[in-house]
């Protein structure tokens, strides 16, 4: 069932509001604010908008990723977080909690996006990057290499991400899409279009029959 045209700006604008609540959080010295407020989306989301099994456990399963991503960027020396772990070169939770929070749009707010691998990879590229220089301006994390470098690092993962995210969406059976285009190839008794034989214009169970 597709999504209304409220669920999808609920999706977008809710993720928009746990987004901010993740950099704000940690401006003001409250990091764990940010993960809660992303938590109270993504269970709304779940309970209202996907109804998915399979789409909670890809958007947990993107959250291991996007950390596994971040904490390579962490303890390269490209970024610095604030609000993380202590000293521990790992992606604070803020960060895990974004990413998570971003693999629960790209099946609804954001499908758009997976109608090209090229449109994917042009998205990611620009607005992944866009994503850490807002981080940087408000002073929840710091580029530790030049900004031209950085972007340009940034740049080609988060282009190589998008196309990624929704292949392994739909290798876990998590895009709605796919899902659908499976159970319309399944015959099922009763179904109308099971019932026709449309070659011999007769019933699909006397066509049958006569060719046994």
């Amino acid at each position: 069932m597709k999504d209304t045209k409220v669920q999808i700006a609920f999706n977008a604008l809710a993720f928009q509001a746990a987004w901010w609540a993740c950099v704000i959080g940690v401006m003001q010295g409250m990091p764990l604010a940010g993960p809660l407020a992303m938590m109270l989306f993504l269970l709304i989301n779940h309970l209202w908008i996907s109804r998915n099994s399979e789409e909670l456990q890809m958007v947990l399963a993107v959250g291991i990723f996007g950390t596994a991503i971040d904490t390579m960027l962490f303890g390269g020396g490209l970024i610095r977080y604030e609000g993380g772990y202590g000293s521990a070169l790992i992606a604070p939770l803020w960060i895990s909690a974004m990413w998570m929070g971003f693999a629960a749009t790209i099946h609804h707010a954001l499908a758009w996006m997976k109608k090209s691998v090229w449109l994917g990879f042009s998205m990611g590229a620009v607005f992944g990057p866009l994503s850490y220089w807002t981080g940087h301006n408000f002073g929840v994390l710091n580029f530790e290499q030049p900004l031209l470098s950085t972007l340009t690092v940034l740049a080609l993962i988060w282009g190589l991400t998008i196309p990624l995210l929704y292949k392994l969406s739909s290798t876990m059976g998590a895009d709605p899409d796919s899902i659908a285009e499976f159970e319309s190839e399944i015959p099922i008794p009763g179904r109308p279009e099971n019932l026709y034989d449309p070659v011999n214009r007769k019933p699909s169970f006397i066509s049958e029959f006569e060719g046994a």
